[in-house]
């Protein structure tokens, strides 16, 4: 198997979230509308985990990956391979605002009913880490690069490829498993901020592989 990379795992990613998100809006997946957005959701996961605060990277995060992207089943090597190029991915993102108080850890056993609520464990498991990060410090100025709701929108606009552009968003409210932030493309930013988003910021860029 050849290696992954850090930018066909950014790409693979970004591509089923937009692909999910096309999905929804076709009546003709009206039936299916259910697993799709917990599909989404978990894709969402995934690509966030790409852009999010460097983080520990474990087995049960390469396979949420994994399976946010692909049915097929992973081997040990195949694990690693996802891990390495997940940790060659983590930008360097600033912690988004810390609640008041941090959420306890969500957690994981064998007794999951499927592999959307196990990647949704992980990726808040993620998160939570990256709270307490950003929590650590005790203060209460809001960290670089996020930009607050309520002061500033940002431009409705398309990628080269025709998508619409994507943004990190921080939710306003309790998501299933707690406060967490995850990604948004902008139409859906401008339109529902008021009653799901607090903070926004760019995707940060790939990491830049150093020419020897």
């Amino acid at each position: 198997m050849s290696p992954i990379t850090k930018e066909q795992l950014r790409e693979r990613a970004r591509a089923k979230v937009k692909s999910l998100e096309f999905s929804i809006t076709q009546t003709a997946f009206a039936d299916s509308r259910s697993e799709l957005e917990e599909e989404l959701e978990l894709a969402r996961i995934a690509l966030a985990s790409l852009e999010a605060e460097a983080v520990a990277v474990t087995d049960d995060m390469a396979y949420a990956f994994h399976h946010a992207l692909s049915d097929s089943s992973l081997g040990a090597d195949d694990v690693e391979e996802i891990k390495a190029a997940l940790r060659a991915a983590f930008a360097n993102v600033t912690a988004p605002p810390a609640p008041a108080s941090v959420p306890a850890a969500m957690e994981m056993d064998d007794d999951f009913d499927s592999a959307f609520e196990h990647g949704k464990a992980v990726g808040w498991n993620a998160y939570r880490a990256a709270m307490l990060q950003g929590a650590a410090g005790n203060s209460p100025v809001i960290p670089d690069g996020w930009v607050a709701c309520s002061e500033r929108l940002p431009p409705e606009g398309y990628e080269p490829d025709g998508g619409a552009v994507c943004y990190l968003v921080w939710h306003k409210n309790e998501v299933d498993c707690g406060p967490q932030y995850s990604i948004s493309n902008v139409f859906f930013l401008r339109k529902h901020w008021e009653r799901n988003f607090t903070h926004w910021m760019p995707l940060p860029a790939a990491p830049q592989q150093e020419v020897k």
